[in-house]
């Protein structure tokens, strides 16, 4: 992340996306290497990608463009002839970039790779220990305005940064050597002897703590100097403005009805998917759901406000695109009693799959489910729904005589507890699902526990893809409350789960870090399995007070992350970001988990959790995220949460805080440094989850489902931050809608490692 000082708040800044395209886009694929006597003194940095070269220089930049379907002929015939046969023309264009009136600068090279590249140069002599970095800086290149270039994985972006009181007009570019330019559709293009780069359409953007303000931002073409620069609409001069990372979108959902927010995920084209229950009915608080024609259920099929949501409700799910401009399908899904989405998560070919509980014997079912016929209080069940949301591909339910799905009793300890659960897919699209039980007949097969240990267990079960059969299933606890919330897979070959337990005998409880319960209320507690759902390990986690592990994750070696709350006194591992004696715990253990060898905890409060976690991540580099909640809503017994005084970096989307918001952090490999933290949610209403899952993806996107703007008697809200092109940025509903987010936190070059 970029950090910068006070005088850089009150800024706003340009952004542009320039891409490559000789015959087609070509992904900028390098790094910014320095010149270290490579080439003439004016050249600071190289950047290489398919086809071409770009030179950083004093006063801008050129590129060397090769016309790729020459150089492939090239290259086709080398490899075949392992020589050259005859004569090759390769034609190549020299394109300038010239910044007008640009100040002599140093560049700060900034986020080194860890490679180092040598390189031979005339009559064998070596250019050694060359440096690479991700982004390079070059500082005041006009008076009070910065220019950022930095390498991601499908472009080089390249953002203006105007500090207070500067001149914006300033930004004036020279194309030396195209062959002619022309605006289309936004995009700035420059035509080339051999091909065309492509300028992004711009964007620009200030922050006011509550919302992003999008500025009106368009590419201005003087053709007869050639000249480049920008049309800006007003902006305030005086704004605090962000800097990084992107918001993509914030939405609400368009329901006219009560909508609470529970569970978000993500597909492999970016697009969001957004779970929550909504009353859809004829009362008061009720109202259609903006279901899209030919979903899969456009009819709200009833429900009777039972507890523990006391909402009449069926699951509502909206699905959108990448960029949150547009809504690609909304459907009901639901019988005629209540159904909760727990978690969500899509298949290897971008079909969705829908966990939750319902309360509905006449809940829709395919023909060829596991189980077909409703089993008691309260069923898990599990839905498969096509990429285009307009059909059902499998669903079933499971359960016995009692309550399943349901956390309802002793490791119940914040708002929306209830529905936590989770479930992900392997690379042959076999389910896998973290959840509870209270039923003695829960449906068991291939099992290492037969028979329920107490009241309510955990249990964790496997169905092939299609939901017609189960490969494994098992209760998990012992003689008091457990439940299991999270579940990973690490390369087709080991689970891991993780949740809370109350009871002080796990008979299971071996190879592990602890094996016995350190006292308290609860302890976290972690399992390792096979994916035949054989057990090789489990542990206990905590203190003497209060402790659960809420999720889990791995990095590329197998070790195991858990994120959770304590209100106990943990030791942590020297050198580790955090304070001590916080109650947001973020540890580490060996891929056996016998070890833990990482043990960090971050927040404001003493010995008293301040956040419920709704995301957590490690992606490739290791770099650690975690979103969460924290408002002051209960049902009168639970505890009571907060967003005060927590730390936020420099670059935040939202610095300020109505005590009742999301909390999105991320910290650098091993823990040692906070990357970036920020607040975000609206100014008056307590802004929380009601239940379930969100997700980020390995490039650190968080994908995250809000219950926004909820009322205080005789008010309406539309307080939640919504993006300027989102489809709902209005709460259309008299009370909650379930919001949603995608943040972008811009630190490709890491996670793509």
């Amino acid at each position: 992340m970029y950090s910068y000082s006070r005088y850089y708040l009150k800024c706003f800044f340009i952004t542009c996306l320039a891409i490559f395209e000789l015959v087609s886009n070509v992904k900028a694929q390098g790094l910014f290497l320095e010149n270290k006597g490579r080439l003439p003194d004016f050249v600071q940095y190289t950047y290489k990608f398919d086809n071409g070269m770009t030179y950083y220089t004093d006063y801008g930049y050129s590129v060397l463009l090769r016309d790729a379907k020459g150089l492939d002929s090239l290259w086709e015939h080398f490899h075949k002839h392992k020589s050259l046969q005859h004569d090759f023309i390769l034609n190549q264009h020299r394109l300038d970039i010239k910044l007008i009136g640009m100040q002599p600068t140093d560049i700060l090279a900034q986020y080194p790779s860890m490679t180092y590249y040598n390189f031979y140069k005339e009559n064998g002599v070596r250019a050694n220990n060359i440096k690479a970095f991700h982004q390079i800086t070059y500082k005041n290149c006009l008076p009070g305005i910065d220019w950022l270039i930095q390498s991601n994985s499908l472009a080089i972006k390249q953002t203006y940064i105007v500090k207070p009181y500067a001149n914006p007009n300033l930004l004036q570019f020279e194309y030396a050597y195209s062959e002619g330019l022309n605006i289309e559709n936004g995009r700035l293009i420059i035509h080339t002897s051999v091909g065309q780069v492509v300028e992004d359409k711009p964007i620009a953007y200030q922050f006011d703590g509550k919302d992003t303000q999008w500025i009106v931002c368009e590419f201005k073409l003087d053709k007869i100097k050639g000249i480049v620069s920008f049309n800006l609409g007003a902006y305030d001069e005086n704004r605090i403005l962000i800097i990084d990372p992107i918001l993509v979108f914030s939405t609400y959902s368009g329901s006219q009805g009560d909508n609470f927010g529970f569970t978000a995920t993500y597909d492999s084209k970016s697009h969001l998917y957004a779970g929550g229950i909504v009353d859809g009915g004829t009362g008061t608080n009720s109202g259609p759901f903006p279901v899209t024609p030919g979903a899969f259920q456009t009819v709200y099929s009833g429900g009777q406000g039972l507890s523990p949501a006391n909402l009449p409700c069926d699951i509502g799910i909206n699905k959108y695109d990448s960029a949150g401009t547009t809504l690609l399908y909304s459907t009901y899904l639901g019988g005629s009693r209540d159904e909760y989405p727990h978690s969500l998560v899509v298949d290897n070919q971008d079909n969705l799959l829908v966990m939750g509980t319902c309360y509905s014997p006449d809940f829709p079912m395919d023909t060829t489910g596991f189980d077909l016929s409703f089993n008691g209080q309260t069923d898990i069940f599990i839905v498969k729904l096509s990429e285009d949301g307009s059909q059902m591909l499998g669903s079933t339910f499971m359960g016995g005589a009692d309550f399943d799905g349901l956390n309802t009793r002793s490791l119940r300890y914040n708002y929306s507890d209830d529905f936590r659960g989770d479930i992900v897919v392997d690379s042959k699209d076999n389910i896998y699902v973290a959840s509870t039980t209270y039923s003695t007949d829960f449906p068991i097969l291939n099992a290492f526990q037969n028979s329920r240990a107490s009241v309510q267990d955990g249990c964790v079960f496997s169905l092939y893809s299609n939901l017609d059969s189960l490969r494994f299933s098992t209760f998990i606890g012992g003689n008091k409350d457990d439940a299991m919330y999270s579940i990973r897979i690490y390369n087709d070959t080991f689970i891991l789960i993780g949740g809370g337990t109350a009871s002080n005998a796990m008979s299971f409880s071996v190879n592990g870090n602890k094996n016995a319960f350190s006292g308290g209320r609860s302890d976290g507690f972690l399992a390792k399995m096979d994916i035949f759902g054989n057990l090789i390990a489990s542990s206990y986690f905590g203190t003497n007070t209060y402790d659960q592990i809420y999720f889990l994750d791995l990095d590329a070696s197998g070790q195991v992350y858990a994120a959770g709350q304590t209100e106990g006194s943990l030791t942590r591992t020297p050198g580790t970001y955090g304070k001590d004696n916080t109650s947001q715990f973020i540890i580490r253990f060996s891929p056996n988990i016998a070890v833990l060898n990482m043990v960090t905890t971050f927040g404001n409060r003493t010995l008293d959790p301040e956040l419920s976690p709704s995301a957590f991540l490690v992606d490739k580099c290791e770099n650690i995220y975690f979103s969460g909640w924290g408002s002051p809503i209960t049902d009168g017994v639970l505890h009571s949460l907060t967003t005060k005084n927590l730390p936020v970096t420099s670059d935040a989307l939202q610095s300020s805080t109505d005590e009742a918001d999301f909390y999105l952090l991320i910290l650098g490999k091993n823990a040692k440094k906070l990357m970036f933290a920020t607040y975000f949610g609206g100014n008056r209403t307590e802004d929380h989850v009601d239940g379930g899952t969100s997700r980020f993806d390995k490039k650190g996107v968080v994908y995250q489902s809000v219950c926004s703007s909820c009322p205080d008697p005789g008010n309406h809200y539309d307080d939640f931050p919504t993006s300027s092109n989102a489809p709902f940025k209005l709460n259309l509903s008299p009370r909650c809608s379930n919001a949603s987010f995608k943040i972008d936190f811009q630190i490709n070059f890491e996670v793509n490692a």
